[in-house]
């Protein structure tokens, strides 16, 4: 049990037997010493948890959810944890509508970020209204190459746990400038450079030969290296990888990502919904 708590809940319960009236705390004080004590007592089941591997995101306390529930709009009225997961499972709108968040079925942390709040951005772009958009809009590209930066907040994430980010978008009716692969540009933080790989907005037509561990991709001979292949969503977007992380600690993780053509074409009609980011 957390010492804090048993120290509140211990001093508010020995107040309670002074025999004297006048010396007893009124029931709202003690209303409010009760729940000051369950609160210190979650906070620190919730960090125990979080230092725990058997630590399972269904069994969270409510303050685990409390900087998502702060930031919904409009609020969220529950009466119960359980009654807050359910509401988090259908998903949620936070920071002004530019964040999407939700559990998943396995109670693991997932959101998707709109070109606003990750940051993405090209020489020639425009926001219009798209009602399919979980946010209302979306941005349309004519450019060569766009660039996402942000920070990916701790309590968007669950963990201890890898996670992948998913370009979600759509293609105009004739896609056939998509069809090459596309350049992404990441920090590389082991050595503070940048490494570089291939994703595909369009599925290919032939077989891709994936480059073996090791295996130099900087020689001729080799296939580059793919890390990204479309899949089409129940939504109606199309989605791929473009990056992928470990949340090993509670701090903020930058994301900073340039994609760019790999010739003169541009990536004109390409829509962009956002950025979904949830566990592999």
């Amino acid at each position: 049990m957390d010492h804090k708590s048993l120290e509140i809940f211990s001093g508010i319960a020995y107040r309670c037997l002074k025999e004297s009236r006048e010396d007893r705390p009124k029931m709202v004080k003690v209303v409010k010493e009760l729940q000051a004590a369950l609160e210190s007592q979650e906070l620190h089941d919730c960090q125990e948890g979080l230092e725990s591997e058997e630590f399972s995101e269904w069994d969270s306390p409510l303050i685990y959810y409390e900087e998502i529930t702060k930031a919904v709009e409009p609020p969220l009225n529950y009466k119960s944890r359980v009654h807050l997961r359910k509401h988090l499972s259908k998903g949620v709108l936070l920071n002004d509508g530019k964040t999407w968040f939700y559990l998943d079925k396995n109670g693991k942390k997932c959101h998707m970020l709109s070109t606003r709040a990750a940051g993405i951005h090209g020489q020639s772009m425009l926001h219009q209204c798209l009602p399919e958009s979980r946010f209302g809009e979306a941005c349309q590209f004519d450019s060569q190459k766009l660039v996402t930066y942000g920070l990916v907040r701790y309590y968007l994430v669950s963990t201890k746990t890898i996670y992948a980010s998913y370009l979600v978008y759509k293609l105009p009716e004739v896609h056939s400038r998509f069809e090459a692969p596309i350049k992404v540009w990441g920090e590389n933080y082991l050595d503070l450079g940048y490494i570089s790989w291939y994703i595909y907005l369009v599925r290919p037509q032939t077989p891709l030969i994936r480059p073996k561990d090791g295996e130099s991709t900087h020689n001729p001979i080799n296939k580059p290296k793919i890390k990204g292949l479309p899949q089409q969503r129940n939504d109606g977007w199309m989605e791929v990888v473009i990056w992928e992380f470990n949340t090993a600690t509670t701090e903020p993780i930058y994301m900073g990502l340039q994609l760019e053509t790999c010739g003169v074409e541009k990536l004109s009609g390409l829509i962009i919904q956002g950025i979904e980011i949830r566990p592999i």
